[in-house]
């Protein structure tokens, strides 16, 4: 990463340089940089951009963007939540910005979330910084627990409906929610009928990571499934959502959204659902 500054103004250029991706970069213009400090685990960055609102990045790699960030949440959260009849509890991993907090929280039947984010610094800034993000965190059904997800998840057996892991790249903290053993430790804590989210990168970008999770997921789930969807300020333009249940075709829901559901998302739907299970053959093979 490297960020170009205009020493009067403070504005400037981030530049997002990751090893996953090798040869190619990302880069966003900045009004300001609202917040920099180095926590225990990582480097965090709130930026004031040109075109895309507010910006977070970690160890400088892109999170999220007020412009795009619905995208992503809302993938990430609904079409796994829509395919599950009765979703109670629900445990995420990480995603201390609060969005896919505030997505779960649009499903009245969902009473109780545990949030368990390893750094509390990334949720103190998106409380300040991204407010929109962060809007359901004060939540009554929402408890926050400041833990490593990989040990946490072990202590919760049989317990939850769904577990979204809303992690960073494979590398830096978030390289252990991409290991096998914690994928054995997510089924084990799912009840019967359980369904598990991850972040799952871009198959076209990350395709040598696409091919490996995807082997990692078929030896714990008998059914794994991954959705894809535009996000500008991500790698590559796209990413992608892997789903793992048991006994699951994730392209069709298995409820519908109740009346009014639609005046509270802007990207899911259920055409968008259907569509963005449809992979190119490439990448299809590859999860038969």
């Amino acid at each position: 990463m490297g960020l170009s500054r205009n020493p009067l103004s403070g504005s400037g250029w981030f530049y997002e340089h990751c090893q996953m991706w090798p040869g190619c970069a990302l880069s966003i213009q900045y009004k300001s940089l609202l917040l920099e400090m180095q926590t225990p685990f990582q480097l965090l960055q709130i930026f004031e951009t040109e075109s895309c609102g507010r910006m977070l990045a970690l160890d400088s790699r892109v999170q999220c963007t007020e412009a795009d960030e619905f995208i992503y949440h809302e993938m990430l959260i609904h079409p796994a939540v829509f395919c599950h009849p009765a979703p109670r509890r629900v445990l995420v991993v990480g995603g201390g910005d609060g969005g896919a907090v505030r997505e779960l929280l649009k499903h009245d039947g969902v009473g109780h979330i545990d949030l368990c984010e390893i750094d509390r610094n990334v949720v103190a800034a998106s409380r300040e910084f991204l407010p929109s993000l962060s809007c359901g965190l004060s939540d009554p059904r929402v408890s926050i627990h400041y833990d490593d997800g990989a040990v946490f998840v072990r202590q919760r057996r049989g317990f939850y409906d769904i577990i979204v892991s809303d992690a960073s790249d494979p590398i830096g903290p978030g390289e252990a929610l991409f290991r096998q053993s914690f994928l054995e430790d997510i089924q084990n804590a799912l009840r019967p009928g359980g369904i598990f989210i991850s972040q799952g990168e871009s198959f076209i970008v990350h395709f040598e990571f696409f091919r490996s999770f995807a082997g990692l997921m078929k030896e714990v789930f008998p059914s794994v499934s991954y959705c894809w969807f535009p996000v500008p300020t991500y790698p590559g333009g796209t990413l992608g959502v892997f789903l793992g249940g048991f006994a699951h075709d994730f392209r069709i829901p298995r409820r519908s959204p109740p009346p009014g559901f639609d005046n509270q998302v802007r990207y899911y739907s259920a055409e968008t659902h259907k569509a963005s299970f449809v992979l190119p053959p490439f990448a299809a093979d590859v999860l038969r």
